[in-house]
C-alpha cells in the first residue's frame, strides 16, 4: 500500500487539498504513527519529509485558508508533535529521530507559521490554530532517562526540556502577542444574565495567555525581560 501510494505523483497535494475532511486528516496520520515495522515507518516519515508535509500543513494555517482546513491542519500538527514524542520515548531500540518532528520543531517553521498567522488582517480562527500548534511544541519534553535520579531531588521539571530552536521562533514575535491580548480580533457584545458584555475575552485571548504561560514556564531569560519590557504581565493580570 506504502509503495502504491509513493507512486501517486499527487497523493499529498490530493490530501491537503481535502484536509478539511476529517477522513484525510485521519489517513494522514495513519501513515505518520501505524505503519510497522520501525525500518518501513522510518521511510514513510522520510518520504513525507521531503514531500514538504510540514510545511504544506503550516502554509494552510493562514487567514485566506478556509477554517475547516486552518483546524484541521492545527490539529494534523499538533497529533504529529505529540505522535513523534511519544514514540520516540516508547521505542527500545534505537531508531533515527523523526524528521518530521525536526521540521516542525526548527526555527524557521516556527518563524514561517507565526508569519501566517500575522499576515495582513488578524482571523480569530487563524491565530487559534496557530497557537495550539505553538502550544503542542512548548509541551515539556522528556530529556532522557539518564536524568531521572537528579529529577526526583531536584524536581521535575529538570527532566523536561523545550528545543531553544522553537523558543529563538518565537521571541521576536512576542509584541504581536502582546498587541493580541490588547487588541484582539472583533467580537460581538454578548448579551449575559447580569448584562450586556462589550468586549468578550474570545478564544484568541485565551490562547494568547495560555501561550504566554507556556512561554514563562520556559524560564528562559531573554523572553522572560522581554515580557518584563513589554510589561505583559501587567497587562494580563
Amino acid at each position: 500500500v506504502i509503495m502504491f501510494l509513493k507512486k501517486k505523483d499527487r497523493f499529498i497535494s490530493l490530501m491537503l487539498k481535502h484536509i478539511g475532511t476529517s477522513a484525510l486528516m485521519d489517513l494522514l496520520l495513519r501513515l505518520v504513527s501505524c505503519v510497522e515495522p520501525v525500518g518501513l515507518r522510518q521511510e514513510v516519515l522520510h518520504w513525507l519529509n521531503e514531500e514538504k508535509i510540514i510545511q504544506r500543513l503550516v502554509e494552510l494555517i493562514h487567514p485566506h485558508q478556509d477554517e475547516d482546513r486552518q483546524s484541521n491542519a492545527s490539529q494534523a500538527l499538533c497529533d504529529i508533535i505529540r505522535l513523534g514524542r511519544d514514540q520516540g520515548n516508547q521505542l527500545q531500540e534505537a531508531v533515527e529521530p523523526d524528521p518530521l518532528l525536526i521540521t516542525l520543531e526548527s526555527q524557521d517553521c516556527v518563524e514561517q507559521l507565526l508569519k501566517n498567522m500575522f499576515d495582513g488582517d488578524q482571523m480569530e480562527s487563524c491565530l487559534v490554530s496557530g497557537m495550539q500548534v505553538l502550544l503542542a511544541l512548548l509541551e515539556p519534553r522528556r530529556v532522557g532517562t539518564e536524568g531521572l535520579v537528579d529529577s526526583f531531588s531536584q524536581g521535575l521539571e529538570k527532566s523536561y526540556s523545550v528545543n531553544s530552536s522553537i523558543l529563538h521562533g518565537i521571541e521576536p514575535w512576542l509584541k504581536n502577542f502582546h498587541q493580541l491580548l490588547l487588541h484582539p480580533p472583533k467580537k460581538k457584545a454578548i448579551l449575559t444574565t447580569i448584562g450586556v458584555l462589550e468586549e468578550p475575552l474570545g478564544n484568541a485571548r485565551l490562547h494568547g495567555a495560555r501561550l504566554m504561560a507556556a512561554l514563562l514556564h520556559t524560564n528562559t531569560p531573554s523572553i522572560n525581560q522581554e515580557l518584563c519590557r513589554l510589561n505583559t504581565m501587567d497587562l494580563l493580570l
